[in-house]
């Protein structure tokens, strides 16, 4: 783990609290955006091409706030040329 996580971990265990939160959020972001950009397109050609508004292909990309639905993710994927794959994981124990 960074230097500065485990600092953030001492001093402010709200922020750990949050960044946990939206791990999920924060893993979808990463990967939309990584598609956009693959393709080199910006925010406004993605919203044109999805029929989706610029704030909303922001609200993807956005590492915190509520996941996009399934159906967003998958005009959004579509847009960039991206297919949208859905996979569970499950542990042990």
């Amino acid at each position: 783990m960074g230097v500065i996580r485990d600092r953030l971990r001492k001093t402010r265990p709200d922020v750990e609290e949050q960044l946990l939160l939206n791990a999920d959020k924060r893993a979808v972001a990463l990967e939309a955006r990584r598609a956009r950009k693959l393709r080199e397109l910006t925010v406004e050609q993605v919203a044109e091409a999805s029929g989706l508004s610029p704030n909303e292909v922001s609200a993807i990309e956005a590492p915190a706030g509520e996941l996009p639905s399934l159906s967003s993710l998958k005009i959004y994927a579509e847009a960039c040329g991206a297919k949208l794959r859905v996979r569970f994981e499950t542990t042990d124990g």
